[in-house]
């Protein structure tokens, strides 16, 4: 509770124009630890010397401080209801711009230093919740291109090659009417595989805010390629979102989840999500063919138990389970929530999901799970 409480106050600031992302939230969260929450007037030092860059940040900081810790004033009431408002009013893309225009100073800058392929690259490389919004247009390009160009390798059928297969008469008989019937080489039959069948659900509590809308944005173009995709949200509760991911127009699917999801940038109980996901779900979809795609940081305030019992029980019906977290982009990060350290014991392969080039790497991942038929 503590932990979602911290994140929506970084939360809280930065709708009130803080300059506050996943680097400061995590520093937060340290600070806390070692601060007494009890010893208001030294929590609010503590804070105001991470999340303060200018004097007048100060002076607007001890007001929304007293605000948002108030016993009086709940917290739940400042944190979300102008998120709410804001996706309202501008499904996602607006919470997409408003989260990337709120980058740093330097950011800013490095993006005006290289054009074309040096921007592109950089681009592939640059931190999602770093991205400034100068660059949205060009990264949309970018993502789109290269997701696509992987996608498409993915999903085209094992081609006939090699000759770890039986021979294939017919098609050596074929070859040789060029060379007079002499069957100078012998062609042999690959082996087919099977298109994958890919199950993703995407974290978009508030601890995820930085990186929800780029990620949706991948499993969006997967769906384009993938003929079997199944996707969910989740948050405090679940949300299936395969019909709505069939949309031929990005902005007509940002604009009805905007309408179905309704605790987006709430909290996370991933547990209980997933039970959901087991209870109504799993015997429908899940094969011994199904990959398990979950992207979320593990910042979980429901019992560890419960999703430790949950993923056990996928396990045992997919094939791979990969998590990808966001925070793993970052150096000192260590696994250690108690909602993360739940889940590794269940997770095949635990990487990172904070720019474009960590979610092309998914690429052998995949492939390492094709089936041959």
């Amino acid at each position: 509770m503590l932990t979602e409480t911290v994140v929506g106050f970084c939360r809280f600031l930065r709708v009130n124009g803080f300059d506050v992302g996943i680097q400061e939230t995590m520093e937060t969260l340290r600070a806390v630890r070692i601060v007494t929450v009890a010893d208001r007037e030294t929590l609010k030092y503590a804070l105001r010397s991470i999340l303060c860059s200018s004097q007048s940040q100060c002076e607007l900081f001890d007001q929304l401080f007293e605000q948002y810790w108030n016993p009086a004033v709940p917290a739940e009431s400042l944190a979300r209801p102008r998120l709410s408002a804001t996706i309202k009013a501008q499904p996602l893309e607006g919470k997409l711009s408003r989260s990337v225009s709120e980058e740093r100073n330097e950011s800013e800058i490095e993006a005006k230093e290289t054009t074309g392929a040096g921007a592109q690259e950089r681009l592939t490389r640059m931190d999602f919740s770093r991205i400034p919004s100068s660059d949205l247009p060009l990264l949309e390009e970018v993502a789109f291109q290269l997701w696509k160009r992987m996608s498409m390798r993915l999903v085209r059928r094992w081609r006939l090659h090699g000759s770890d297969g039986p021979l294939d008469l017919r098609r050596t008989i074929r070859h040789s009417i060029g060379h007079g019937g002499e069957p100078f080489e012998l062609k042999y039959k690959g082996r087919k595989r099977k298109k994958l069948h890919l199950v993703t659900l995407l974290d978009v509590s508030g601890s995820m805010e930085l990186y929800s809308s780029f990620l949706l944005r991948f499993l969006y173009a997967l769906h384009k390629y993938f003929r079997r995709v199944d996707s969910f949200l989740f948050s405090t509760r679940l949300t299936h979102i395969s019909a709505a991911m069939q949309k031929k127009a990005l902005s007509a699917l940002l604009s009805a989840l905007s309408e179905d999801v309704h605790d987006w940038s709430g909290g996370t109980r991933i547990g209980e999500c997933l039970q959901e996901f087991n209870r109504k779900y799993a015997r429908k979809i899940l094969t011994r063919n199904s990959l398990i795609l979950i992207l979320s940081d593990g910042w979980d305030t429901g019992s560890p138990e419960v999703l430790a019992n949950e993923l056990r029980s996928i396990k045992r019906r997919a094939k791979k389970l990969i998590w990808l977290n966001p925070l793993l982009g970052l150096s000192e990060y260590q696994p250690l929530t108690r909602g993360m350290s739940a889940a590794l014991p269940f997770t095949d392969v635990f990487a990172s999901a904070h720019n474009i080039q960590s979610l092309l790497d998914l690429e052998k991942h995949f492939r390492e799970v094709q089936i041959h038929v």
